[in-house]
Order: C-alpha cells, then structure tokens, then sequence
C-alpha cells in the first residue's frame, strides 16, 4: 500500500483553474429531523417486496489543511499537511424482521505503522413510532468495537439497539485520514434498495485520481472548480540576542475542482445464483491516486502503468525484497531436493511441505508482516507472509518462480484498463516449467497445484516480473468434476436396490472435503 501521507505547502505558489455545469439534487436532510411519514411507511417506494431500503446516502470527501499556524518554539505545528476528510450520512427504513441486517454498521478504517485513520464524529439513532411519538435509542462512539480485518485495516463495528420492524435508522460519521491514497470509494447499490444517493468529491489540484465507475446503472454527475485560500501564520519567538518575536502571515490561493454523482431507485444487488462474486456488479465510483504535484516539487506518479506497479512491487520491501531464500530454508530445499522427485511432483511435494510448515492467519494482503525468517520460526501468518516464503522456497529449489497478485473474489475484479496497486488484496506463486503456468497457494490444507482456493478464482492475476510484468488467467486450470455410476437391480414388483458409486475430481473434490472438514456433525 502507499505509504503517502500529507504535503506542506511552499511559502509561495501561483496556480490555476477551469470550470462547469449543475445538476439537480436532493436537500442533505439535517439530522435528527424525521419525518413521521418514514415511521408509517409499510412498503418500499421502488420495491414492494424490499425487506429494508436506504430512504438516502449522502457521502462528501474533501481535503482540509492540517497545520495553518505554526509556531518556531513547537516544530510538530507545522507537520500536518492536507488530511482527507470523509463524512456520511444516512437513513434506512427496515420494513419486516428480514430486514434486521440493517442494523449492524461497520466503518473501515486504515493504519501504517503509528498513523491511522480516526473518527472525529458519530452520531446513530434508531427510532421507532410509538402511538403518535417518536421514540430515540443512541448508540454513541464509544459502544463500538475494534475487529481486526487485516494488516492495515481494522474494522469499528456496532449493532443498532431496539431495531425491529417499521424502525428507522440514521447514521452520521466523519473519517479523518491522513493516507490522502486513500479518497474513499462509494457504493450507490446494496443487498437493499436505495431511493436515493448522493456522492460529492472536492480535490485540490495538487492531487490527480483516476476514477472508475462500475455497474450496469446511470450515475447523474458534475463537476466544478472554485478558488480556494489557506491563510498561514507564522509565530516567531523572541530567542536570544536580536531575535525578536514576531508574527506574520500569507494568503496562499490554488484550485479545486468539486464533482457530485447522483443515483436514484437503484435496486437491490441480487445474485441469481450463477455468479461467484455479486460485488463485480455493484454499481460504485473507486478511485485510485495517480500523481501529487506541489509547487516547487516534481510531479510524482504513483502506479500509473502496470509497469510502473509492477516496479513499485519489487521495490517495496515488504514485496520483492523479500522473497529469496535465506540460509534458514537450506534444511528444508536440501530435503525436497534429497526426495528424487522432479518437475510437478517437486512442485505438489514442495507445495505439501509448505502447507504443513505455514498455518494462514486468515488475513488478506499483498505484504509481507515481517521478515522471511521470522515467518519461518513463527510458522504461519498473512497470504502474503506464507506464499512469499513458498516462492523463496521453490526459487531456492531453482525453479523459475514469480509471485501473483491478485483480488480476491470479495474484493472485485480489477479492470486491466485502469491500472491499480491498492486493489490488489492477495498473492500467490507461479511457476514457468515446460512451456506450462502452475499457480500455487500454501494457505488451504486442500489445495494443489493449480486448483486454487475459490476466494482466488477471480478473472485474472498480475504476475509481477523484472519485465514489466503480465496478465495470467486464474479460471481455465481444473474444473468441476463429478462422475456418478449406478449398478440397479428391478425386481417383479418394479421396485429397485443398488448400489452408487461418486467420484468426485479437482474442484469438485476440493469442495467435499472442505464441507467435510467444516461440518460440525457427522450429518453435516
């Protein structure tokens, strides 16, 4: 992940600007202003058979600066640069018992090292009619609870109380975010429907993202630039012989460009039971970071080509710096090496030895936590700590090896025309041998060579080599096997006895033993 934080402004800078059109929308209701008609509410407006609706989802991105006075006498007053700050608010009417998932609230939220994203503000209500009053449970900030979902995300989680049918719910928050990579993306479609929704970015022109919007529904959108100003002030101490206090300030102005996105009756994303990952088809705008340009600084990009991420990849440390075999693997390749096996049996044997050395944590990324080493003292950790160490491993046993990364099928396909480091949320080992690809994952105790864990299976993988890298299919290696025989017997009176024989191949097999270990009874 980026490792970008905040940018100072120069003392002094002259910049520019362009401007546009206007849409119509919606009044950002003000919160805590319900409406008895949305308590009385029996049926959703764009679907009647809808368990629950979103009634509106207002969401706002901007960029403030940190530090506006500094003092000589204080040096950290003056380290904080842009901050991005994410605000949202919205309101969900639950219509039957069906609909009580709406209740729970989960606010991502991302760290590096001692920098992490923090909510500034939260408000959430649920309210019920009771005769003619309004009824009103609070939860505050500080009911929620902290779930580590991987490396550098945690998740804040709560459960709105007195939820049940005919409640509303509303929700305020404000994300304060020094990771400026890190512009939040925006769903406009949910497992419920959404009446209306109403998305608004402001970006200072130092700041160049790519946006990408996806989903099958229309999005109302505009875009306007404004001038803005920061005013400076500067706070000299009196230190010394002729150094006098003082104060002085500056009026530094630059441009930023405000665009909105509108979607209305957006219906509930479905899936009709044919598809592997239903997020691909949300309708939502992502956005990834391509260049900051300050004044007086060079224009600095930032995985703009797939070459470009592909050399950000084997640069990074905690990527392509480690993954070569250290002595600490010498034990472990001089006995693959002494078992005679060769070719795709050292591969099967190597991916075995791997799976039984490496217990996954069950976390997602596509860095390592720590070194190589110490992975290989502790025995296990993220995808990325165990399939790193596997191709260490293989390319200690020279075999020509190269890690994968990819996004996982929770994590939506990543468009090959919109090239994006931070969508990547995983990675395997592939190995060149014989003119073939074998793609392998030592996170799954069921896994095998080239029959990946189904969390993988997500349209195609980058393979991150010295060459800039290449696309590699992740769909077309084993299929679903199953061949049933039957040996029937008819007797006078038509009835039947017999015997059934299933054999159950590749993913088909991966499937049924992963229930099997899964099952919590002998009946399942």
């Amino acid at each position: 992940m980026y490792k970008i934080f905040t940018k100072k402004l120069s003392i002094v800078f002259v910049l520019l600007g362009i401007g546009i059109s206007a849409i119509a929308q919606k009044e950002v209701k003000k919160f805590g202003k319900i409406e008895t008609t949305d308590l009385s509410e029996t049926t959703c407006p764009i679907d009647s058979n809808a368990y629950a609706y979103f009634i509106f989802d207002y969401g706002n991105s901007d960029f403030e600066y940190g530090s506006t006075i500094v003092r000589s006498d204080d040096p950290s007053s003056g380290s904080k640069g842009f901050q991005l700050m994410f605000n949202r608010h919205y309101r969900i009417k639950v219509l039957s018992n069906q609909g009580l998932d709406a209740a729970n609230i989960e606010i991502p939220l991302y760290h590096d090292g001692e920098n992490a994203e923090k909510i500034v503000s939260f408000k959430a209500y649920t309210y019920n009619l009771v005769g003619s009053k309004i009824e009103k449970s609070k939860v505050s900030l500080g009911d929620m609870l902290s779930e580590r979902s991987s490396d550098n995300w945690t998740t804040q989680k709560v459960a709105m109380p007195n939820v049940k049918e005919g409640s509303v719910i509303e929700v305020e928050y404000t994300i304060q975010s020094d990771f400026i990579f890190n512009l939040r993306s925006w769903a406009f479609q949910y497992y419920f429907p959404v009446v209306y929704s109403e998305y608004h970015t402001v970006i200072p022109e130092y700041f160049t993202y790519n946006k990408t919007q996806l989903g099958f529904f229309p999005l109302e959108t505009q875009s306007k630039t404004n001038r803005k100003e920061i005013k400076l002030t500067y706070i000299q101490r009196a230190e010394g012989i002729g150094q006098e206090a003082y104060k002085s300030e500056q009026t530094i102005a630059y441009q930023e460009t405000t665009s909105d996105y509108i979607a209305r009756n957006i219906p509930a994303l479905k899936n009709p039971g044919f598809l592997r990952t239903v997020d691909n088809y949300r309708s939502k705008i992502d956005f990834e970071l391509q260049s900051t340009n300050f004044p007086n600084t060079p224009m600095r990009t930032y995985g703009t080509t797939w070459e470009n991420i592909c050399s950000n990849l084997l640069e990074h440390p905690d990527f392509g710096k480690n993954m070569e075999a250290g002595s600490f693997m010498d034990d472990a390749i001089a006995s693959l090496k002494r078992s005679g096996t060769t070719d795709e049996a050292l591969l099967q044997k190597t991916l075995g030895f791997a799976k039984n050395k490496y217990v996954w944590n069950g976390q997602n990324t596509k860095y390592t936590s720590e070194s190589l080493s110490k992975i290989y003292k502790n025995g296990g950790g993220n995808c990325a700590d165990i399939n790193l160490s596997l191709v260490a491993l293989l390319n200690g046993l020279g075999f020509e090896t190269y890690p994968v990364v990819l996004s996982t099928q929770a994590n939506g396909i990543i468009p090959p025309t919109h090239p994006s480091l931070s969508g990547f949320d995983y990675v395997i080992a592939a190995v060149k041998l014989n003119a073939k690809v074998y793609l392998l994952d030592a996170t799954d105790p069921n896994s095998e060579v080239n029959l990946l864990p189904i969390r993988c299976l997500n349209d195609k993988g980058f393979l991150v080599n010295k060459r800039g890298g290449e696309w590699i299919n992740l769909m077309d290696y084993k299929p679903f096997s199953t061949t049933e025989m039957f040996s029937l017997e008819i007797s006078k009176d038509l009835s039947m006895k017999g015997s059934m024989k299933k054999k159950l191949k590749d993913y088909a097999a991966y499937q049924e033993k992963k229930a099997i270990k899964d099952a919590k009874t002998i009946e399942g």
